[in-house]
């Protein structure tokens, strides 16, 4: 398997899409077809990740041979205490970024809402156009109700 290209890898994980998931995509396609680089600089694209600092996630893969389990190239070393891990976000448009946002502790609506679309997003709205448009993904912190009616009274799209 090797000889031909063949090598040793994870599967890529990737979210479960329903068939509603599916027509959502092909209408926004659709519906954003002919947008151009004007249209779409007008729009603060965003995202949280979170970050190993110590521990491997598990993903890590090695070649090795028969005995050379514990050799010190093919092994990964892993902290018991589980603390070393970040969470981030940040937004960026065509022009410009936000700054990076560290969060200090768990996300919930009340977390998104005052320590990120308060702070660094309706601040960098104006930066952009009047045609504003915010994109987030459906995490379940930015679509609760609490943070759709907050952006619709701020008036972020």
């Amino acid at each position: 398997l090797k000889e031909n290209g063949l090598l040793v890898r994870r599967s890529a994980d990737v979210p479960s899409l329903t068939r509603h998931h599916r027509v959502a995509q092909l209408d926004f396609a659709v519906n954003h077809r002919y947008w151009t680089h004007v249209d779409w600089s007008n729009v603060l694209f965003s995202d949280e990740s979170r970050f190993a600092l110590f521990s491997p996630n598990g993903r890590e893969r090695v070649y090795r041979r028969v005995g050379e389990r514990f050799t010190n190239c093919t092994v990964s070393e892993r902290h018991s205490y589980n603390k070393g891990s970040i969470k981030v976000w940040a937004g960026i448009s065509a022009n410009a970024h936000t700054d990076l946002y560290f969060f200090q502790r768990n996300m919930n609506t009340d977390v998104y809402v005052e320590e990120v679309l308060i702070p660094h997003v309706i601040p960098y709205a104006p930066l952009i156009e009047e045609t504003f448009i915010f994109m987030q993904d459906n995490a379940r912190p930015h679509v609760a109700r609490r943070v759709l009616d907050f952006c619709r009274e701020v008036g972020i799209n």
